[in-house]
């Protein structure tokens, strides 16, 4: 393992010297990162903020450490990390009749001391909740009372203080207990004093070691789901390769088209696009087909350096048409602009719009996302909103065309000249893409036209693509009917969760609302206290809540059809297939809506197939499960 993969989430620490915006993270923590990085031995791993909320406390407790590094035998040590100006800070020892004395550490300010900060107390904390709240290890130490030594905890004082100075702030000598906690100042960190110094669990003095593998009972608490670990990092055009970053730059009176795979960076080259945009002071018209997209879109510029303001207007398409009718008071025949009552409204708009041209609002530029969902009539419409000399984005991927669209080649009137073509992955992983381009291959064979649709290409430099070491893995059952089906989903569920898996972490996707909303119902039968985010309401207006509700940075496991998480992603995906056993008919709705499932996936897919036509494919290409 080189060093670049095993400190977590990968590449922080790149991004940290690349100096940009990575939320509440201090210098003091990225300097400690660094030096354990370069200086501990290859077995161990090293965690920067890991989560312990809901993991080894409950939600009372919030706060989570600033560093956490484990091994396999040799144990886990927490460490605290301080950019103190010490001189801010009253010391005051607390004495009682009942218990020791003990040290109160508390901040000069105009009201008086504000509750103890003692940074001893706080990484102890943490120790304490770690070791008593996973079993395995609770159970190893009440066998062995030494054991307790594998687990310690440290104090970093990162401003230039000497460890002598730290240590004599915290009273060392009498109040810490050193077979617990380490206390040392940046001046061990430069002077190359030696790193057991720093971590004593490299030469144990007690010369004991877990009978287990300690670091992969830890991986699944220490790290938090993968969304939060990815909201570390503030995305920028610098995060884009030199084909992605010619469609963030802006391009008046040009329309840029971009034909995509799965996972090539499509939403995130849209997100920079209008957050540029609109820090250059343009007004900025975002669009997409449905409203989760449309939230994922929301919390992808959201992630941007770039400063937010009030000039991106986000919709889906049908959400547009109905605020602009609304805003121009023009009648319309459905509550809600839907797919059977979209064609002449949307000629009514256009006629009104033409009409009105400079009594609108009108955009400079225009970024339309899943651009395959769109119909041809639906573009023309759009081009009305955009100002004189302004510039359009159109961003898609043809084998995710479930809705059965125009094929963009027979697109007129949206922009001449070829399609930008991205063939990389940043998303799936090389096993996923295999499977994504043989399934394109046998199945979607009418749109894999190379200069136009091609295949994903396979990561040769294998890039950081999750933040942690990924274990992907393709499995597959067949299902005889719906019993089976419901007790194969609840055994998915176990192991995952019986593996420390975050329900977060976790998507279950369907072909249609009836089947999601029985599902859920086994689910939340087996599982009483799993919180689940769905958009499987009946009715209408309550469904449309539930997709505005339906949010990236949710702890709950999600549910949702294949449509309404096209865009999405998570990094285990249980993907059940329709009924239809057609296996002539190729290029069918069903088709697309398997390869846009199977590229949702981050690490580990679980296919419950109740559909001959895939028997075949499933059987050569995913693992028995």
């Amino acid at each position: 393992m080189s060093n670049t993969e095993r400190l977590f989430p990968i590449g922080i620490l790149e991004k940290s010297k690349s100096k940009e915006l990575i939320p509440n993270f201090e210098k003091g923590e990225f300097y400690l990162a660094d030096y354990l990085n370069k200086k501990l031995p290859k077995e161990w791993n090293i965690y920067t903020r890991p989560e312990l909320k809901a993991r080894w406390g409950s939600n009372q407790n919030k706060k989570t450490p600033d560093i956490v590094i484990a091994h396999p035998q040799e144990g886990i040590m927490i460490f605290e990390v301080k950019n103190w100006n010490i001189s801010n800070f009253f010391v005051d020892v607390i004495r009682s009749q009942n218990s020791k004395p003990k040290l109160d550490i508390y901040q000069k300010n105009s009201n008086g001391r504000s509750g103890n900060l003692n940074p001893i107390d706080q990484a102890e904390n943490y120790l304490w909740r770690m070791r008593n709240s996973i079993h395995e290890v609770l159970d190893e130490i009440y066998e062995n009372n030494n054991k307790r030594h594998l687990i310690r905890c440290g104090v970093y004082f990162h401003n230039p203080y000497s460890t002598e100075e730290a240590r004599n702030f915290v009273r060392f000598e009498n109040y810490v207990n050193p077979d617990r906690c380490s206390v040392f100042a940046k001046d061990y960190l430069d002077k190359g004093i030696e790193i057991d110094k720093i971590v004593p669990l490299i030469n144990n003095r007690f010369k004991i070691k877990s009978n287990q593998n300690w670091l992969n009972l830890f991986s699944n608490w220490i790290s938090p789901p993968l969304h939060r670990q990815e909201k570390q990092f503030r995305t920028s055009i610098n995060d884009l390769d030199n084909n992605q970053k010619k469609f963030v730059e802006s391009k008046p009176n040009v329309i840029q088209k971009i034909s995509g795979v799965a996972g090539s960076g499509k939403t995130t080259i849209a997100a920079l696009r209008a957050a540029i945009s609109a820090s250059n002071k343009k007004k900025v018209l975002v669009l997409c087909y449905n409203i989760t997209i449309k939230n994922f879109l929301i919390d992808e510029v959201n992630k941007t350096i770039y400063p937010q303001n009030e000039l991106i207007d986000f919709f889906h398409f049908h959400d547009f048409c109905k605020a602009y009718r609304e805003n121009n008071n023009i009648t319309y025949q459905t509550e809600i602009l839907n797919e059977e009552s979209d064609d002449n409204s949307i000629e009514e708009i256009k006629k009104h719009k033409n009409q009105n041209k400079d009594n609108s609002i009108n955009y400079d530029v225009i970024i339309i996302d899943e651009g395959q969902d769109f119909k041809k009539n639906w573009y023309e419409l759009i081009k009305n909103f955009l100002k004189p000399n302004g510039e359009i984005l159109i961003a898609l991927d043809q084998k995710q065309n479930i809705y059965n669209r125009e094929k963009k080649t027979s697109l007129k009137g949206i922009g001449g000249g070829r399609w930008g073509i991205l063939k990389k992955s940043y998303r799936l992983l090389n096993p996923h893409i295999e499977l994504a381009n043989k399934f394109s291959e046998k199945f979607l064979f009418d749109v894999n036209e190379e200069n136009e649709d091609p295949k994903i290409e396979l990561d040769k430099n294998s890039q950081f693509k999750l933040p942690f070491k990924a274990e992907p893995a393709s499995f597959w059952l067949n299902i005889l009917n719906d019993n089976d089906l419901n007790d194969s989903v609840v055994g998915i569920l176990k192991d995952l969760f019986d593996k420390k898996v975050s329900p977060s972490d976790i998507a279950i996707l369907v072909t249609n609302h009836e089947h999601g909303r029985a599902l859920k119902q086994v689910i939340l039968e087996n599982y009483e206290n799993i919180k689940i985010m769905d958009i499987f309401e009946k009715l209408d207006v309550r469904q449309r809540q539930q997709k505005i509700l339906f949010k990236v940075h949710s702890d709950k496991l999600k549910m949702a059809t294949i449509a309404s998480f096209k865009g999405w992603d998570r990094r285990n995906i249980l993907i059940i297939t329709d009924k239809t056993s057609n296996i002539e008919k190729n290029n069918s709705r069903m088709d697309f809506e398997f390869y846009t499932s199977i590229t949702r996936v981050r690490e580990k897919v679980f296919v419950l197939n109740r559909n001959k036509r895939y028997e075949d494919f499933l059987d050569k290409n995913f693992e028995a499960y």
